[in-house]
């Protein structure tokens, strides 16, 4: 089945989750340690950052999904999503302020989750546009991510204990700017409208995020029709 994948782009978003996995399994896990260490955070200051981290992950995320699916680039929210993620590294390397950690530092880091939800969410138009069904598409691009989940954070803490917190959060800066580089040079600008007969790789921005999903087809004669000429379209 995984044949069927094995093209340019499907090793793109694997990488591109990777990168997203990754590289935040590589700084959040460490981050206890970060603070209370380097930074000389109390107990306190150490849960209100973990409670800022979260409200702010949720309001940012839910303020960009308002306009990801009808306005805005998913390729460029991914680029946004990796220089944050980079920028929030080299603000816990040069800064190590509670007060910066705990307004920029989280800002950056909040934009910085942006990426991933977009990467599944282009890989899951581009799968149902190129092959008419995502869910096995996705299941590897899901399976990459676990992987690196559960990989990353016991190196995390070997280079942590080994080369201090600024070299692992200069790994984690690299793994960022990488993931922002793949999906700069690899990922459609966009996908188009349902029925559209514009290349795939050229359409217009103004199109982003309209999806080919069978369960609202409504004529299946005529729309599936429209379908087959958008799959031929797809490279």
């Amino acid at each position: 089945m995984i044949k069927e994948y094995l093209n340019k782009r499907f090793f793109s978003f694997l990488i591109l989750i990777f990168c997203s996995g990754s590289s935040l399994a590589m700084t959040l896990p460490i981050m206890s340690l970060y603070l209370l260490n380097e930074v000389h955070a109390d107990k306190d200051q150490l849960g209100n950052f973990f409670t800022f981290s979260a409200i702010s992950g949720i309001v940012v995320t839910q303020i960009i999904a308002r306009f990801s699916d009808s306005k805005l680039s998913r390729r460029d929210l991914m680029i946004l999503g990796y220089v944050a993620g980079a920028m929030m590294a080299l603000t816990y390397i040069f800064f190590p302020s509670y007060g910066i950690i705990v307004t920029v530092g989280v800002l950056f880091s909040s934009l910085s989750m942006v990426a991933t939800p977009q990467v599944f969410a282009l890989a899951r138009e581009y799968a149902l546009l190129k092959y008419g069904d995502a869910l096995m598409f996705t299941s590897y691009i899901r399976a990459v991510f676990s992987l690196a989940w559960v990989m990353t954070p016991p190196i995390a803490y070997t280079i942590f204990v080994d080369f201090g917190n600024r070299f692992t959060f200069m790994v984690a800066a690299f793994i960022f700017l990488t993931g922002s580089v793949v999906a700069c040079f690899t990922m459609p600008k966009a996908l188009f409208k349902t029925g559209s007969v514009h290349d795939f790789e050229s359409a217009p921005s103004s199109s982003i995020g309209d999806l080919i999903d069978r369960e609202r087809v409504s004529d299946a004669g005529a729309e599936n029709g429209q379908i087959n000429i958008v799959l031929i379209k797809v490279k």
